[in-house]
Order: C-alpha cells, then sequence, then structure tokens
C-alpha cells in the first residue's frame, strides 16, 4: 500500500509537466483562504478554489461566501460536503461577476449595455488509505464564462494527495489544477495545469497552525510561494495572517505601507455555535483591497 501511494505522487509530478487543461479561474471564492493571503490549500473548505482535493472535512457542512474585489467585481459561492463511507463528497457552485460595462460600436455611440461573469460547478470525491496516515482525492469541474452575446464552456478537473504525520502534528501534500479541455467550437486556447506543493503544522508551544504552499510547472507565470497562519485565541475566535512571494510583484513602490501589506491577507472568525461566521481582507500593492464574508453551518 505504501509503494502504491508513492507510485501515485510520481504519477501526479509526471502529469504535471504536461501542457492541458485550462485553469478556468482562480479567484477567491473563501474568505478563510482570503484572509491568509491564498495560502491553505491543505485548509479543508467545500467552496474554496484553492484547494487540495485530497482534504478530508469532518461532518457534515455547508458554507456560502461573498467576495467583493476593486472595481465592482463579485464573487460569491455556495458549497455542501458530506462524509461518504471513509472519505467525503463535496458539490459547490461558485461564480465570479464582472460587472456591466457601457457598450460602444465602432463610431463610438452608445449601444446596449454588456456584461461578463464566470460560473463554475466542481464535485469533489476524497478518500483515506486504509493501513496508512494518507488520503488521495479529484474533483471535476464545469465552467462556463459569459462575455456579452459570446459564451464559452470547459471541463477541468484536479487531482491531489496527502499524508499525516502525528508524531509533529504536520501534513504534506501535492495536487495538481487544471487539468481538462476547452470544449467550446469556436476558438483554441493553449493552458496550463499548475502543481502544487503544500504543507501545514501545529506549532507545538503556540496555538498557531501554519500553512505554506509552492507552486510549480507554471509555464506562463513565476513560480509563487504562500504561507500563512490561523491563530487560536480560544475556541471561539480565531485571526488568519498570510502572504506570498506576489508581494514582489505587486509592489509599486509608492510607500513602505503599500509595500508592506501588499499581496497580505488578514481576517478573523467567530464560532457560534454550529456556526462559523469569517471575514477576511486582502490588499494589494496598490492600495486597493479585496474583502470578503463567509458563513459555514455544521449540520
Amino acid at each position: 500500500m505504501k509503494i502504491n501511494f508513492f507510485v501515485f505522487l510520481l504519477f501526479l509530478l509526471g502529469v504535471a509537466n504536461t501542457q492541458i487543461g485550462p485553469p478556468s479561474f482562480y479567484a477567491f471564492t473563501s474568505s478563510s483562504h482570503l484572509s491568509m493571503g491564498g495560502a491553505g490549500f491543505l485548509n479543508p473548505s467545500p467552496i474554496a478554489l484553492k484547494v487540495n482535493p485530497s482534504n478530508y472535512i469532518p461532518g457534515r457542512q455547508f458554507a456560502t461566501a461573498l467576495i467583493r474585489y476593486p472595481a465592482d467585481i463579485t464573487s460569491q459561492s455556495v458549497g455542501f460536503s458530506s462524509p461518504l463511507e471513509d472519505g467525503f463528497y463535496c458539490l459547490s457552485i461558485k461564480s465570479i461577476s464582472y460587472g456591466t460595462f457601457k457598450g460602444y460600436n465602432d463610431e463610438a455611440q452608445l449601444t446596449e449595455p454588456y456584461s461578463s461573469s464566470v460560473s463554475k460547478l466542481t464535485g469533489v470525491f476524497s478518500k483515506n488509505i486504509k493501513n496508512l496516515p494518507a488520503s488521495v482525492g479529484s474533483s471535476i469541474s464545469f465552467s462556463s464564462t459569459t462575455l456579452h452575446l459570446h459564451n464559452y464552456y470547459s471541463i477541468e478537473s484536479s487531482i491531489g494527495g496527502k499524508m499525516y504525520f502525528k508524531k509533529t502534528a504536520s501534513e504534506l501534500g501535492i495536487s495538481i489544477h487544471g487539468l481538462g479541455n476547452e470544449i467550446s467550437s469556436n476558438r483554441l486556447i493553449k493552458f496550463y495545469p499548475e502543481t502544487v506543493i503544500s504543507f501545514s503544522k501545529k506549532l507545538t508551544y503556540l496555538p498557531v497552525k501554519v500553512f505554506g504552499d509552492f507552486l510549480l510547472f507554471n509555464s506562463y507565470k513565476n513560480k509563487e510561494f504562500f504561507l500563512g497562519g490561523i491563530l487560536k485565541i480560544n475556541n471561539d475566535f480565531h485571526i488568519s495572517l498570510g502572504s506570498s512571494t506576489r508581494k514582489i510583484d505587486q509592489n509599486i513602490q509608492q510607500d513602505m505601507i503599500k509595500s508592506i501589506l501588499g499581496a497580505t491577507g488578514f481576517g478573523f472568525a467567530y464560532d457560534v455555535g454550529m456556526i462559523l461566521v469569517t471575514y477576511g481582507i486582502y490588499y494589494y500593492g496598490t492600495g486597493s483591497h479585496a474583502q470578503g464574508l463567509e458563513i459555514g453551518i455544521s449540520i
């Protein structure tokens, strides 16, 4: 069984170097991940796009989130997860709206307004491996992109694996995102999948859980590293913080405060019985920010 698991990991690395499949959109759809600046692929969530599909969510959970970006761009998501034998499944719907714009013809005359948006329907299944502290999982998504009168469709999948280390209270995972095909008949676009190597660890002497994610084999932009953490103040309240190497790309060298806050997320969560309310905010190097509110209900 151990040999089979490591063969599976090698298979993931091999697939990651192929150039297939659209990554669709990687916007924030979960406030918990937004508040860590993009870190937390091993932080379970039924609505997050940036998540390893092998994550196991204990119990039944319903979650919904609304995230507002600059320029009136909004992201809305809703998801449900439930145990299934020795694993779990998850269904979610995510949508990002880029707003409504004034339309003009070739003579700069006003025409009817137009809008653009992306919607995604995702199903995830994860399964624990018997006699091994590990799990594997996969997801499949159907995406619809609307650009005024034009519609484009794609199907993509993600696969991942994760191992647990009880002695060190840590986890190590690997996942590949953006495996799929454009199924619209009137265009052809070349996409590249992303491989993410992730870790998480509960600190021994502090009530903090640290998350780190390293994006590899990404052919259309530089490699990225995300680091974040969750500080547990008590059983009902915790604080999140995180940033990434995007801080360098977003640095517009205007002032020290914008340079420090660039690509940084911050947030907090409060547990009200079976309801967890999470608020997060993400700062860009330009000084603008995105903010989101998420509600999770244990059923």
